[in-house]
């Protein structure tokens, strides 16, 4: 019978035999358990799996062998039980290039295992379990992932041991333990007669999370928090006793638990008189879980979000959802705050380099070299920053340079290092990173600033091995620290998990790179992360009947070197309904001129950033926008920008994951100065326009009167008007009313984006377009419903005229209707639709709110917009939602050149007929299509044009081929131009009509 888990662990827990008389026959047994082949099973040769591995050790001449090794694997060593380990690691690391440096090295006294990852360009993680722990499919304090899942991946898939990969899994398991001790504390809350507020137990919840991550780096001596935990689990009145003890030591510069001596962690977080929360069984059975998992590997940008969502009920239900990672994150971080950085490293070692060979020329002047003419100044981090500290050379040398402030008066002198010792450019580099001031204006839980921390630790390290590899020390102090960052964000739980985010992040990296600098207090309270409106507050000291609230006004932002983050998303409708109507009119009263009215709220921090650049108060923007932001009123933020700095890079269009879900956004970064490079969707290329292309100037477009009063948007209900069919037949059956009119004259059928390019769901409408109060009372039927449906919505909307006028849509376009009176059809299209689709409709059809309607009814007019010169132009000049673009009639219709102005077509022109012919052979053969005779109902639904342009087939293909044709006919222009071209020449041909104007 195979050996199983159970069996190996009991069989090997009972053992007492030696390393040298056993290690083979566990190894075996362990493999059986496991269902892996042993060495001898799987290579008869030993060449790449064996026992005993003749190595010689690094740096000698003796040999020796490793007790198991597997290339590209792993190497293994075996000691008896109780054994030193680190002994054995030792060892096996003696063995680690004869090995091939396999990623894992494993040792193990038979009940005892510890595995140790080697991955290039990561920090080492030590996976350390027993044979008890195999028989538990959880993680442990010292393992980050089930034991018995360890081993499987070691024999396996051993790149999931990475620590980027184990922290992730970590990370979510903690989060969902501190999700359920929230849970149970809200219940036990709902139970007080006196009970802690919300944000009292997100502080409490907070402060033990920190305490089990100190407890796991060993900032906490001897496990004392754990120990706590394990010991009290069943003595609630105990641990509610003990633990503010511990807190209360943690907050005293000599504060001890027991006999521990406890390190000063100072902050905020542990002030004696904050307020304890009272935990049960049940809430401490919680905590003991979470005290379970290695909080030493948890991923910070990925707990601070996970947490947030923990705390605040409102976002519970995205806890499964996905969150945005340390990858996305980068895509902003790097080339906005690292890349001019790493510039400037690259030039600081080419002068560490020069000013040890002239230190060697003068120390050995018979050596050959020569002394060294001089060695080249070293370049400022990117033009206009402050950060390259100017100082002159001396002969004795020259003390740390002065942190300036990062207000950008003037531009810096070029440091020379003439004489200057290497490890003084060194030691100054390192100051210079540790005074670079970083902002995100809407930071959320703090992952932008964590990441952004780690990667300016990542390269005080780098400069930390370049001194080591040239025989120099650089010292601990300075180092880039948490006090660096800067934050805003208004969400209360979200603020107090950020400071938690970066100082756990910090003390992680240096407890991972090895970095002991002692200094107390561990923790420093982070005034620099506000808990406030980014871009407009009330002074309370000018209160008022206007402004009950204070008086609105722009608040500054702190003076930095660069800003990062992803401010909110809000546009359209949503922006008065999430933010309120008085909020939002004194926003658009505080950005008048700057921001038009109903530009997406994150058009409010690029303005911000803007002015922040201007006023030389930052060096570098990078925020991430809706893709909505290259066109409409959004696309004036960049138009302003553009003006007065550089997009130097951005992405037009990429996936992102926002409050869980998967959105289209931009990412924009722009400078002070125009001499940097730029790069677009990953290219380099000489402009990036506020449209983000880098093709055609289509910014420059301009509106053209010829194109007036053609385009219209769908009427908006803002409330219940529209009908099903049934009842509307029954309107539409009710006798003649009172005034002598029919119910049909404002019954009328409607239509929506779905309608047009999917199934028809036979809706209706009850449409009082203009008419007054009596008018509409006229119509019996149709206004009590309207009465009784609709009023009560309107009463409900703070919307003035929308109240006043209940009985009418709340956008009726008044316009749109004059356009269309005397046509027997029009023209309409989908707002936002993957395929850019026209169609006709007639009257009494009301295509409202989604669509777009032109006020035409002649072949050749839905000829030109169905054609490929059309879609490109209104593709590129609108904007999009997610993925699908969407169609505007100001930036996509108004400026678009027709072959011919409308309304001065040449009828007669064959060309002008051309185009009318192949538009109506396009329509009779696409509905044609949509309504075959003799097809069963299922079959009928299945036939709509998104369907229909999803499979593009060849007839269809050919038609629209045909109506280009027709079209670069009309427009005297060949059909096998780039969309390039197109667009170049549209854009010539709308400034020649804009001059006539």
């Amino acid at each position: 019978m195979p050996l199983d888990i159970l069996n190996f662990v009991r069989k090997w827990q009972q053992s007492s035999l030696t390393e040298r008389s056993a290690y083979q026959q566990h190894f075996r047994d362990l493999c059986e358990a496991l269902g892996v082949p042993h060495p001898t099973e799987q290579d008869v040769d030993g060449s790449s799996y064996t026992f005993e591995k003749h190595v010689p050790k690094t740096g000698t001449d003796d040999k020796g062998f490793a007790d198991v090794w597997k290339r590209g694997y792993f190497g293994w060593e075996y000691k008896s039980k109780g054994g030193d380990l680190k002994k054995a690691y030792r060892q096996l690391n003696d063995y680690q290039e004869a090995l091939l440096n396999p990623p894992l090295g494993i040792v193990c006294d038979f009940d005892r295992f510890e595995v140790h990852t080697r991955f290039e360009n990561l920090p080492p993680r030590v996976y350390a379990f027993t044979l008890e722990d195999l028989l538990h499919a959880r993680d442990t304090p010292t393992c980050s992932i089930p034991p018995l899942e360890v081993l499987r991946h070691v024999f396996g898939d051993f790149n999931q041991l990475r620590p980027d990969r184990s922290a992730a899994r970590v990370t979510e398991a903690a989060a969902a333990d501190f999700l359920k001790l929230a849970q149970q504390l809200e219940l036990e809350r709902a139970a007080d007669p006196n009970p802690p507020t919300k944000e009292q137990i997100a502080h409490f919840l907070m402060r033990l999370v920190f305490c089990l991550f100190a407890d796991s780096v060993e900032l906490i001596p001897n496990h004392a928090f754990r120990n706590l935990i394990s010991n009290d689990r069943f003595l609630p009145s105990r641990f509610n006793r003990k633990l503010p003890d511990l807190l209360e030591a943690m907050s005293s510069p000599e504060g001890f638990f027991g006999a521990d001596d406890i390190p000063w962690f100072n902050g905020d977080l542990f002030k004696p008189n904050d307020h304890m929360i009272v935990l049960n069984k049940a809430d401490l059975g919680i905590l003991y879980d979470a005290a379970q998992h290695d909080w030493s590997h948890i991923e910070p940008s990925i707990f601070g979000t996970l947490f947030e969502r923990s705390l605040d009920a409102a976002k519970r239900s995205l806890i499964g959802a996905h969150y945005t990672s340390p990858e996305d994150i980068l895509l902003l971080v790097e080339p906005v705050i690292m890349q001019p950085l790493y510039r400037r490293w690259a030039d600081v070692q080419q002068a560490v380099l020069a000013a040890l060979a002239e230190e060697e020329s003068f120390a050995n002047p018979e050596s050959g070299r020569g002394t060294p003419s001089g060695v080249p100044n070293m370049p400022c981090l990117v033009k206009g920053t402050a950060l390259a500290v100017p100082y002159e050379a001396t002969s004795t040398g020259a003390s740390a340079p002065e942190v300036r402030s990062p207000k950008r008066a003037t531009k810096p002198r070029q440091p020379t290092l003439l004489n200057r010792p290497a490890l003084d450019i060194l030691q100054n580099w390192a100051a210079e990173l540790s005074s670079v001031r970083v902002l995100d204006p809407a930071c959320g839980s703090g992952n932008f600033l964590y990441i952004t921390l780690k990667r300016l630790l990542d390269l005080w390290h780098e400069a930390r091995v370049f001194a080591i590899h040239h025989g120099l020390t650089l010292a601990v102090d300075p180092m880039p620290n948490p006090a660096q960052l800067f934050g805003i964000e208004t969400d209360f739980y979200a603020h107090e998990i950020a400071s938690i985010v970066v100082w756990i992040g910090f003390l992680q990296w240096k407890h991972d790179h090895g970095v002991e600098d002692h200094k107390t207090p561990l923790l420093r309270k982070l005034t620099n992360i506000e808990h406030g409106d980014a871009i407009m507050r009330y002074d309370e000291t000018e209160k008022s009947l206007e402004h009950p609230a204070g008086k609105p006004y722009e608040p500054e932002w702190p003076a930095v070197d660069y800003v990062v983050g992803n401010p909110p998303f809000l546009g359209g409708n949503k922006l008065r309904k999430e933010l309120g109507d008085t909020y939002v009119n004194e926003l658009f009263r505080v950005y008048e001129g700057r921001v038009p009215q109903f530009s997406d709220l994150v058009c409010y921090w690029f303005e911000k950033g803007r002015k922040q650049v201007l006023n030389r108060n930052a060096i570098q923007i990078g925020l991430i926008a809706t893709q909505g932001i290259r066109g409409g009123v959004n696309r004036t933020v960049l138009e302003n920008i553009a003006k007065d700095a550089c997009l130097f890079y951005a992405w037009s269009d990429r996936p992102w994951i926002l409050d869980g879900a998967s959105v289209r956004i931009s990412l924009i970064a722009f400078a002070g100065e125009n001499s940097c490079e730029k790069f677009l969707d990953g290219k380099l290329v000489n402009v990036i326009h506020a449209d983000l292309t880098s093709e055609a100037n289509t910014r420059t477009a301009l509106k053209l009167d010829e194109n007036e009063h053609l385009c219209f948007m769908g009427p908006s209900p803002k409330a219940s008007f529209d009908i099903e069919d049934d009842v509307a037949r029954k309107m539409l059956s009710a006798p003649i009313n009172v005034n002598g009119r029919p119910n049909s004259d404002v019954v009328r059928p409607v239509v929506s984006a779905i309608d047009l390019v999917r199934n028809h769901r036979q809706k209706w409408t009850v449409d009082f377009g203009s008419m007054t109060l009596d008018e509409a009372a006229g119509y019996e039927m149709p206004f009590e419903y309207v009465k009784y449906k609709v009023k009560p919505e309107r009463e409900r909307n703070s919307r003035a005229e929308y109240i006043g006028k209940w009985w009418q849509y709340g956008r009726p376009r008044v316009e749109m209707r004059a356009a269309l009176a005397e046509k027997h059809r029009f023209i309409a299209t989908p707002a936002v639709a993957k395929h850019r689709i026209f169609v006709w409709l007639r009257p009494p059809v009301l295509s409202n709110q989604g669509t777009l309607v032109f006020a035409r009814e002649d072949d050749y007019f839905i000829g030109v917009l169905s054609s490929d010169p059309h879609k490109i132009w209104a593709i590129h000049m609108g904007t999009a939602l997610e993925d699908r673009p969407r169609y505007t009639p100001t930036t996509s219709f108004e400026t678009f050149p027709f072959p011919w102005p409308p309304g001065k077509e040449p009828a007669n022109d064959p060309r002008f007929e051309a185009i009318a012919a192949a538009a109506r052979e396009l329509v009779a053969k696409r509905d044609a299509w949509l309504n075959p005779p003799g097809i069963t109902e299922a079959d009928l639904k299945k036939r709509t044009l998104t369907n229909l342009y999803n499979q593009l087939p060849t007839w269809l293909s050919n038609l629209h081929r045909a109506l280009d044709e027709a079209v670069f006919a009309a427009y005297g222009w060949p059909s096998t131009l780039t969309d390039t071209e197109i667009l170049e020449r549209l854009l010539a041909l709308n400034h020649e009509r804009a001059a006539k104007q």
